[in-house]
């Protein structure tokens, strides 16, 4: 399984989400053709949309094998679960410039930040908004974990103007961070925990793992009514997705919050008890396309209209956990700030002390980078 980690803290880390970026900026530009190896020419690929998408994820998946693989030889063939979580992870970046947007040109910015997203992940126009959704914990998490390392980071002084943040204002902090850029507004306490358990795992320089769950997340935003969301809205919403797939379990996650003019929620749809699993392929595809297609059809269930403006948004559910490191193998480079690496103590720097540490960390860094560089000019020979 492949991991990722904290961009901003460790040598290994920085390697990983250099690699995630590589290859989510490669999804952007791929076809799915095929390029003549003696001509460079490249044949358009034919067929549907979803036969030209999973033709780019097969080539995604040959080259994120060279670039975590360069090296040993470790990694086994790259699995979907492993490829949607590499994308995810390289597309934070992405995600986390919607706090550029200008508000003058905030409406335009955005939309162009979500064609990006369906281009980087390789996904749905109509699962953006659950991707958004989902990713924004990422993007979440980071900022809780660069905020610890900002603090911690303070000489006494600095600490005596500027106290450090304790728990409860981290979190507030990274519920401003979630909802700004894209997380739908309402649902922060409902995934809290598990942005909490990421931005951990950066501070501690674990493994943030992607799994992917059985069931499929549901973000669903509609115009306000007087300028508030109404209870039988809801009703008849949760009504009008249970019977979209009678197999299955429709749980409302939040009740619909007011944004701006629009009332959002989200609510999560799996098999019934006793029902047949579904695959990964029905999760994305044909289960998730029920629930998109609400806002479309039988605006009635009843005797009541669906409200007016109504949008919906589904993909496959995820889940972030994390885990130990496993510990590198003699041969591996050793990161010099990590202090588990060198049971000698580093003096520390007696002047100009954050300047001596940065410089050290961007040698370090770079040479991470030219790493990855090469590994990925090597893998452009695949890329289309």
């Amino acid at each position: 399984m492949l991991h990722f980690y904290n961009v901003k803290t460790k040598w290994l880390t920085t390697k990983k989400q250099a690699i995630a970026e590589i290859i989510s900026e490669k999804m952007k530009e791929a076809t799915g053709g095929v390029r003549d190896a003696a001509t460079g020419v490249v044949t358009p690929p034919a067929g549907t949309e979803a036969e030209k998408t999973l033709a780019k994820r097969d080539k995604m998946k040959v080259e994120l094998k060279l670039l975590a693989d360069a090296k040993d030889g470790s990694v086994a063939e790259v699995t979907d679960e492993e490829l949607d979580a590499t994308l995810d992870v390289g597309a934070a970046d992405l995600l986390d410039s919607y706090d550029d947007c200008e508000n003058g040109d905030k409406a335009a910015c955005e939309t162009e930040i979500e064609a990006g997203l369906e281009k980087a992940l390789g996904c749905k126009t109509k699962a953006i908004k659950v991707k958004k959704n989902q990713i924004a914990k990422l993007v979440a998490a980071q900022y809780g974990a660069d905020i610890k390392a900002a603090d911690d980071a303070k000489t006494a002084d600095e600490k005596t103007a500027a106290p450090m943040r304790d728990e409860a204002a981290v979190e507030a902090l990274m519920k401003t961070k979630f909802e700004s850029v894209g997380g739908v507004k309402g649902t922060f306490d409902a995934c809290k925990a598990e942005i909490k358990k990421a931005k951990d795992a950066y501070v501690l320089n674990k493994d943030v793992v992607i799994k992917k769950k059985e069931s499929v997340d549901i973000v669903i935003a509609y115009d306000a009514t007087a300028g508030a969301c109404e209870v039988a809205d809801d009703v008849l919403i949760k009504a009008k997705l249970e019977a979209a797939d009678t197999t299955m379990d429709i749980v409302e996650v939040t009740a619909s919050t007011l944004d701006g003019t629009k009332c959002r929620t989200t609510y999560v749809a799996k098999k019934k008890a006793g029902e047949k699993a579904a695959t990964m392929l029905e999760l994305k595809g044909s289960i998730a396309a029920k629930y998109t297609a609400v806002t479309t059809t039988g605006r009635r269930l009843n005797g009541r209209r669906l409200p007016t403006g109504m949008d919906s948004s589904a993909d496959q559910s995820t889940e972030i956990d994390s885990q130990e490191q496993p510990k590198p193998a003699a041969a591996d480079p050793v990161d010099p700030a990590d202090p588990k690496s060198d049971p000698a103590p580093t003096p520390a720097p007696t002047s100009g002390g954050a300047g001596d540490s940065s410089s050290a960390t961007t040698a370090m860094v770079s040479s991470s980078m030219m790493a990855v560089a090469a590994m990925a000019a090597l893998a452009l020979s695949v890329a289309l």
